[in-house]
């Protein structure tokens, strides 16, 4: 970690690109891989082992789960929940509030998904 770019709780053994926005009331936690241009926004949280790949977009209060994986400039939308081991791919756009994505579910590439039921909560 260096630069003035990260702002928020970061564990010491989590690997932050230089070039990522960490909010000040985000979590990133042991293990996690953060990449270059991600933005971490408020309350959200990227748990053990998951991993954020480059550009892409965490909204508020958003849950990226252990082992995780959200690809290259996909976004998770406000107060969404990415289950354990679940695949976003890469330009995906998941951003129905409070849906959530299935532990182990793999979308398929640049998903889209909009209406939801279900809920993180």
């Amino acid at each position: 970690m260096t630069g003035n770019i990260h702002l928020g709780h970061i564990h010491p053994n989590a690997t932050v690109h230089e070039t990522a926005r960490v909010h000040p009331d985000a979590w990133v936690c042991e293990g996690a891989i953060v990449g270059a241009g991600v933005r971490v926004c408020a309350g959200a949280r990227v748990r053990e082992g998951a991993h954020i790949g480059d550009g892409a977009y965490i909204d508020k209060g958003a849950i990226v789960d252990e082992g995780a994986w959200v690809g290259e400039r996909a976004h998770v939308g406000d107060h969404m929940y990415v289950g354990p081991g679940a695949i976003v791919p890469r330009r995906a756009y998941i951003a129905p509030c409070r849906a959530y994505v299935a532990p182990g579910a793999v979308l398929p590439c640049r998903a889209f998904i909009a209406a939801v039921t279900g809920g993180a909560g």
